[in-house]
């Protein structure tokens, strides 16, 4: 039977730049990650007279990610195959589970090789389910959701789960699944050798996780010129990391291999930020404590949920607010959003005794996101200026009704960026406008990003351009490593975030020099106006006891617009950015 399927691969390759026939169909399942479970989406190929393009059914909608993916996927199946490109392909999603949108690059594995199974008229085994994104290299890329998608594939009946290399919290997780059931889980870098698997009955050579671990990347220097607070932030969540690795002190072969694994992790993300990439090695130590801290609660058996969100409940409610001052507010205001995520987390973690086994440890890792942003909103405040002005929040309610409404208009579908516009309506409606603010801005990039399709010469001509504000820097330099190691979608958006961030930032600054001051307390919960704030009608609950946040009036008032005026006359600085708060910097900023 493998000679046979190799001599039909051959004689198909052989025959079809001198005689397509652009016609057939065939099918394969996707797993996806639907709301908070996984679900699997049948998608329909089929091939007709054309000039080598890709074209998706209008419904489902589906994201540009998907689009893209696609279109890398089909190229890839006509350039293994070689000839000319005479046929186009169509493909239609069509939902098992009901899904009205589709997002993400997780199905181009799939993709590849239903096209390439299309083009050359071989059977694809029906017993497998895929998951990866594809470049244009045929590599195997990372995705999301793999316990999800992996018991999506288990209820649909698969014998095997491929998937790209997977990071150790997956592995372990996907480990316990195999486990109980009987889904055997297959770890692929190259589509090619997922082709061999599915078309030619090929095995496919497994890696042990102990290989994989990660070199520092040779990367060019980045200036961070104004980034020194934010690289101590870096450089304590490089520590967490650290000593949770050590924290976990089993003798077999599996504590060996996590620590030994995590700490060659915290070696690279030194190296990266040695290199100037602040956020960048920040990142990948946030999302390794995490995982390091679900290993460890599965190598010490059922973890104890309640218990878990009781803690990060109280890590939360011991975050210190400061007041807002002119030198401070891009700090307290990044920590006001991490605190507003990490309660997102615990509204939306369900940690009651009905959860299966094995949810419980997902359920866990989502707990320890909110842990994990409490100890990064600490940081954020411990390395926040202290002096400055103060500043009244109320100034910005104006322009966080504007960004707001102005995300809320772009109509985003992608289920991250949807939540994140529900925690910015929150955070409007407690009078922590800054933090909603901010929120907003990402959304807002985040959705022209899908409509403007930027590439790598878009993204050049955005990293060239000067950052003035704290987040706008430092999301800029994430960008700038994220195009060094040739991921040009994700660098344009988080390009495109910089840009946004850097504007807002430039307009809280117009705000408040214009003294736009309400003499009014603003709420902590509701509106900051007595009117209804604008939150979506099915926003989460918020559990959260916020901080009081007072206005200015009488003669403070009065106090407090001189020493504007006297600040604004004299040129001083504001202290946040080393910039004078003038008409040229804010001209300059809202030329983005």
């Amino acid at each position: 039977m493998r000679f046979l399927n190799l001599l039909l691969a051959l004689l198909a390759i052989s025959g079809l730049a001198s005689a397509v026939q652009c016609n057939g169909t065939t099918w394969g399942l996707i797993p996806a990650v639907m709301g908070e479970d996984g679900g699997v989406v049948n998608v329909t190929a089929t091939l007709v007279p054309g000039g080598g393009h890709a074209f998706i059914a209008v419904y489902p909608r589906v994201g540009v990610a998907t689009q893209e993916s696609a279109e890398t996927a089909f190229d890839y199946a006509y350039a293994k195959v070689g000839g000319s490109r005479r046929c186009d392909v169509l493909i239609s999603f069509g939902s098992r589970d009901g899904a009205g949108f589709i997002d993400g690059p997780s199905g181009g594995t799939a993709l590849a090789v239903i096209d390439y199974s299309l083009l050359t008229g071989i059977p694809m085994r029906r017993d497998t389910i895929i998951t990866g994104a594809i470049d244009s290299r045929g590599n195997v890329g990372p995705v999301g959701g793999l316990y999800e998608k992996a018991k999506s594939s288990t209820r649909a009946g698969a014998k095997y789960f491929i998937t790209p290399t997977e990071d150790l919290y997956e592995f372990f997780i996907l480990k316990r699944l195999e486990a109980s059931g009987g889904l055997t889980v297959l770890q692929a870098k190259k589509v090619d050798d997922v082709v061999g698997f599915m078309l030619e009955n090929k095995s496919l050579e497994q890696t042990p996780i102990s290989e994989s671990k990660r070199e520092i990347p040779d990367v060019a220097p980045y200036n961070g010129t104004g980034l020194d607070g934010f690289a101590k932030v870096a450089a304590r969540m490089i520590d967490a990391e650290n000593e949770t690795a050590t924290s976990i002190s089993g003798a077999d072969q599996d504590s060996a291999t996590v620590r030994d694994f995590f700490h060659n992790e915290a070696a690279r993300q030194r190296g990266i930020l040695a290199k100037g990439y602040v956020f960048s090695a920040a990142n990948e130590a946030f999302l390794n404590y995490i995982d390091l801290s679900t290993i460890r609660a599965i190598m010490a058996g059922q973890p104890d949920l309640p218990r878990a969100k009781g803690e990060v409940g109280a890590c939360l409610s011991s975050m210190p607010r400061p007041g807002l001052t002119g030198r401070n507010f891009e700090w307290v205001v990044g920590a006001d959003l991490r605190k507003a995520w990490a309660y997102d987390k615990l509204n939306n973690t369900p940690t009651d005794d009905n959860i299966l086994q094995d949810e419980r440890f997902v359920r866990y890792n989502e707990l320890m996101y909110g842990d994990a942003w409490c100890n990064v909103g600490k940081a954020l405040l411990g390395q926040s200026p202290e002096g400055g002005a103060p500043i009244n929040e109320s100034a910005w309610r104006g322009l966080a009704e504007t960004k707001i409404g102005k995300a809320r208009g772009l109509n985003p579908q992608n289920p991250d960026v949807v939540s994140r516009l529900h925690i910015a309506q929150n955070s409007y409606g407690k009078g922590l406008y800054g933090a909603a603010i901010f929120d907003a801005a990402y959304v807002i990039a985040m959705a022209e990003s899908d409509e403007e399709q930027g590439n790598a010469k878009d993204t050049q001509v955005l990293l060239r351009q000067e950052r003035d504000s704290l987040w706008g820097r430092v999301y800029q330099s994430h960008a700038a490593f994220l195009m060094s190691q040739n991921e040009t979608d994700s660098a344009y958006r988080t390009a495109r975030l910089a840009e946004e961030l850097d504007n807002a930032t430039a307009e809280m600054v117009d705000a408040t020099a214009a003294g736009v001051v309400e003499n009014a307390t603003a709420p902590v919960n509701g509106s900051a106006n007595g009117t209804t704030a604008p939150v979506a009608p099915n926003s989460p609950p918020v559990q959260e006891n916020g901080d009081t946040i007072v206005a200015l009036g009488g003669g403070t008032m009065l106090l407090f617009l001189l020493i504007i005026a006297i600040m604004l006359w004299l040129g001083r600085t504001d202290g946040t950015h080393g910039k004078r708060i003038g008409r040229a910097y804010r001209a300059k900023q809202k030329k983005g």
